[in-house]
């Protein structure tokens, strides 16, 4: 058991110890303002040299099938919608598999692949370099000749590094409360990030709408010709439900652009910039650089004992 006078003694020297840390700091105080004032300084013109980032946003709201079942239970929703075959998921209910699935393809490689050779994007997203407002041109860096169209060491970034950059600047999540999904694309040109924004929300709907038309008229011609054939009439009812479902998968892709995901809020084009975080940075490396000093000169006099 440690004795009054021990933890007199313990306390005395916890105090003369942060006495003399203090004490120590103290003196040294112009090195560490010098040092650290000198770090500021770096941060601020390392943090001003880099260029400005816009993020376009876009609102969707998804777009479901309307599953009801088979076996003649009523439709759930009346009039135009579910003659369409299609509803409205919000609220707080479980992402669907069709939104789950739109956004896998957004995050998808062969997605990617299949974006920037259509509309040749990997030069604005391995290229850039920074953005001239008063043309409104994207400046590439010395990899890239945009005049020829050719890459200076003659060898395109492989799709691999180019889905890392892709990934780094697409994003998609999901509000739970409203069931909105928002997708965000940051870039240094806010006219590329617009542009890639509303491109990857048509291509998804142009490829979902493709797949299920594919295999709605596959399942038409299959059900059309087994409803040929002599069977019970409960069956032939089933085949006939199922044939007016996919007739009205084919009635809504006819009609609807926005065949999964359905703007709220188009993409837009962003006037002001959201990065980099400036002001967050300089105080970063003001606080490391403090930190790191006193450090320093409180540990100096330890390594000469």
């Amino acid at each position: 058991m440690i004795s009054t006078d021990e933890n007199l003694k313990l306390n005395t020297s916890e105090t003369a110890d942060l006495i003399s840390m203090l004490r120590v700091l103290f003196d040294k105080r112009k090195p560490i303002i010098l040092f650290t004032s000198l770090i500021t300084l770096c941060s601020i013109i390392v943090s001003l040299w880099l260029p400005n980032i816009y993020t376009s946003e876009a609102v969707l709201l998804v777009r479901e099938q309307d599953n009801n079942s088979i076996q003649g239970q009523a439709p759930t929703l009346g009039g135009l919608q579910a003659f369409s075959g299609l509803n409205f998921k919000a609220g707080n209910e479980e992402l669907s598999k069709r939104a789950n699935e739109g956004i896998y393809i957004i995050r998808s490689r062969q997605f990617y692949k299949m974006l920037v050779d259509k509309y040749n994007y990997i030069p604005p997203i391995m290229a850039s370099k920074s953005f001239d407002h008063s043309n409104n041109k994207l400046i590439y860096s010395g990899a890239y000749d945009e005049n020829l169209n050719v890459w200076a060491d003659g060898k395109q970034p492989s799709y691999e590094d180019g889905y890392n950059e892709y990934s780094d600047i697409v994003s998609v999540s999901r509000n739970v409360k409203t069931g909105f999904l928002t997708l965000r694309v940051d870039h240094l040109s806010p006219y590329f990030a617009q542009e890639l924004a509303s491109n990857i929300i048509d291509e998804v709907n142009a490829r979902m709408l493709s797949s299920d038309m594919s295999d709605a008229n596959q399942s038409l011609a299959y059900l059309t010709e087994i409803s040929q054939t002599p069977t019970y009439s409960e069956t032939k009812s089933a085949i006939a439900k199922l044939i007016e479902r996919k007739l009205n998968v084919l009635v809504v892709s006819s009609i609807h652009k926005d065949y999964v995901f359905k703007y709220i809020d188009p993409p837009s084009l962003p006037v002001i910039k959201t990065g980099p975080p400036r002001a967050i940075i300089v105080l970063i490396s003001l606080l490391i650089s403090f930190i790191t000093s006193s450090i320093y000169f409180l540990a100096i006099p330890y390594f000469k004992k």
